[in-house]
């Protein structure tokens, strides 16, 4: 018997003993798992990143309420999570695609109710052989991201990442 009259385990251990035990010792792996970085991301040192944020279907007022030095937020659910300063704003006019069926052609003209709108945004994060962490969170080009400034919110696609100074 693996469990004798008594509650003991092989008859020299109690079974609520062992579970303790057994607990305990699990919840230490897991700590020393977390400390280390064997389970997850490791965390590397924290130095300059830049991250380029594309967005091409917003109205004028919101491209004109995005300005240099505002501070971006990345919405995750529904936390708003520090990502850096806005350091270079750049907005044109979005452009609408025109089929002419008579001729086969395609065009591209400017869309008068739209804007597209590309931002720097210069902040402090971690990078590992796996991902570039900012804020908690991982952010990997081609990323759909939504910014919230102070003034202005949008989804955008990440462009391009650059870590380090």
């Amino acid at each position: 018997m693996i469990i004798d009259e008594k509650g003991r385990l092989f008859g020299r251990l109690n079974v609520v003993d062992a579970a303790v035990v057994l607990a305990l010792f699990i919840g230490a792996i897991l700590v020393a798992g977390r400390l280390m970085g064997k389970l997850g991301i490791t965390a590397g040192r924290e130095r300059p990143v830049s991250v380029k944020i594309l967005s091409d279907a917003i109205t004028p007022e919101t491209a004109a309420s995005v300005k240099k030095g505002d501070r971006a937020f990345l919405i995750v659910g529904l936390d708003a999570k520090r990502l850096g300063t806005v350091s270079d704003v750049r907005v044109r006019p979005a452009e609408v695609r025109i089929d002419n069926s008579v001729t086969g052609k395609v065009v591209y003209a400017p869309d008068p109710k739209r804007r597209q709108i590309l931002i720097t945004v210069s902040g402090k994060g971690t990078s590992t052989d796996r991902a570039i962490t900012i804020s908690g969170n991982t952010v990997l080009v081609g990323d759909r991201v939504s910014i919230k400034t102070r003034r202005a919110r949008f989804d955008g696609d990440v462009v391009d990442l650059k870590f380090g100074g």
